[in-house]
Parts: C-alpha cells; structure tokens; sequence
C-alpha cells in the first residue's frame, strides 16, 4: 500500500449522485476533446451505452490542490519538493454498473478501469501517466484495447476512448471519442424476405423504435469477434417483432461460431411468431422490466 498524506477525494460517481457536481453527457463522437483539471471545480463526462445501463466517466487528474499529496508508485515522496512526479497526472476512466449485485458487503457499482491492464488494486495507474509508469501517451480505451471497454460480462460496449494524451504543463488531457453503435434501427424498419441476408454487427433497436421482421426471411450472422458474439439489442421503448407464419418461418442462425441472440432491455418489448432462433449462446435474455411473448418458435 502506498502512503497518503491526507484522505482520498470521493469518487465521481458519489459527488453526480449527490447532486454536487453536474456532468456533461456524450452524445455523439468528438475529435481533439479536452478534459481539463480544477480541483476547486471539478467537472465530469459521462459515456453512457446504449447496449446496457453501464456507463463510463472520464476523470482528469493532476497532483495539485485537494489532489496535491496523492502518491504515485513506485514514488511515495508526496511531500518532497523535489519528487520527480511532482507534476504526474492523467486520464481516470470509472465504469459504473448501477444493476451491479454486491460482493458479501462490498459495492461493485463503482470499477475504476486500470490503464496497467492488471496489477494489485494498490496500483491501479491512471491513462496516459506521465510519470515512470506504464502506459505513456496516445493510450486507447476500446472494446479491443487492454484494458478493454467492453461492459461487465465482457461484451461490447462499442464505445472508444483513443489517443489518451496527458499535457502536464496544461493540466488537461486530449483524447477521441468514438461512439460505434453497429447497425443502429432508430426509426421503424421493416425486413422481408431476401432484404437483409447477412449480419456482422450487432443490431440496436433505439430510440422507440420498431424493427419488423416478415416472414421467410433468412439472416446468417457471422461473429467477426468470438469475445463479444453479435446480438439484436431492443432498448428502452423499443420493440422486435419476428412475424411468420406456418408456411414462412423466419430463421436466424450464425454461419460459423455461436452467435449471442436477443437481448430485451429495461422497457423494450419482443414478439416472436413462426421463428427459429439458431445456434445462439443464450437465445434469448429478458431483462427485468422489459415484455415478450412468444408463439410456435423454438430457440
């Protein structure tokens, strides 16, 4: 355990909970963004997902202020006007799971992501450490990265965090966001038959929307990664509906390894009539909140 010399600040989850500080929300991707450090006014990005209810928050760090007497391994001469860290800082990245059961008593709502990709929870190094740690500039953070920002059970969150660049003479950080959602369904859609043959990513109906598929449709889906197979994702307000008939079933199945299947979010909704769902690891995951109903199918 490396020493402090004062009590560690609260994580940005607990201050946006409490209401003490007020986040910023990603919405869509930037390029060249600047996370800035003040201790006395800190401020916080959220990347939500649209695949779950996880989420991330970017947190700039520098060794000044209330953050001054922060220790960094293998150095922990925080009070040494001389220590060579005097000026280290970089990128912390919380993943934050509010469904997020407990172990025994301890809270596993609250991850903070090590950019070392492993190592004791003692040092858990921040993006882009411009100390004598690891990792060094132009870092990323994505579902392929180590450590990946793939969502807690290891599946894609289709979320990018690169060119993690810490400016120590700046206190701020640079980096790119890139929000890669797959095949995003945010207006009603329907298939039919022969209109859509072939999947390589997975599908995300958003946004209150329906996806129609009709009957005699046929839907191979390839799994370019076996980390993270494709899935059809109904988000909240949205809605999936397979709609054969006896004479026109409606396939879905993976061309090599197992896909994942479908995944009804909080609030969305599936019906499936006349459907044959093949080859999926789970087939079929209704989360809490979420309706389906299902009719001369098998999975």
């Amino acid at each position: 355990m490396i020493p402090g010399a004062c009590p560690a600040g609260l994580n940005p989850f607990v201050k946006i909970e409490n209401g003490w500080v007020t986040p910023q929300t990603i919405s869509s991707s930037v390029q060249g963004m600047e996370v800035n450090y003040d201790f006395s006014n800190p401020f916080y990005y959220i990347i939500p997902t649209l695949v779950s209810n996880e989420y991330f928050i970017l947190d700039n760090r520098f060794r000044d202020g209330f953050d001054a007497m922060t220790p960094y391994p293998p150095d922990p001469n925080y009070n040494d006007p001389n220590d060579p860290n005097s000026d280290a800082g970089g990128l912390l990245i919380w993943h934050i799971d509010p469904n997020a059961a407990p172990i025994g008593s301890v809270s596993q709502v609250v991850q903070l992501e090590k950019a070392n990709g492993g190592g004791s929870n003692e040092n858990k190094w921040p993006f882009s450490y411009n100390g004598p740690g690891p990792n060094g500039n132009d870092q990323d953070f994505n579902d392929e990265s180590t450590p990946a920002a793939t969502l807690r059970d290891g599946s894609y969150s289709h979320i990018a965090v690169d060119n993690i660049d810490y400016h120590a003479n700046h206190d701020l950080t640079t980096l790119d966001i890139s929000l890669q959602t797959g095949n995003i369904i945010d207006v009603n859609t329907e298939w039919t038959s022969g209109s859509i043959t072939s999947l390589d990513q997975d599908v995300i109906i958003n946004n209150g929307a329906t996806l129609r598929i009709d009957g005699a449709a046929n839907i191979e889906i390839s799994n370019p990664s076996p980390n993270s197979p494709t899935r059809f994702i109904i988000t909240d307000g949205a809605s999936l509906i397979l709609n054969g008939s006896a004479g026109l079933m409606i396939t879905l199945s993976a061309d090599q390894d197992n896909w994942r299947g479908i995944l009804v979010m909080d609030g969305g909704s599936l019906c499936v009539s006349y459907a044959n769902i093949e080859n999926a690891e789970l087939g079929l995951d209704l989360r809490n909140g979420s309706t389906g109903s299902i009719n001369n199918s098998s999975f």
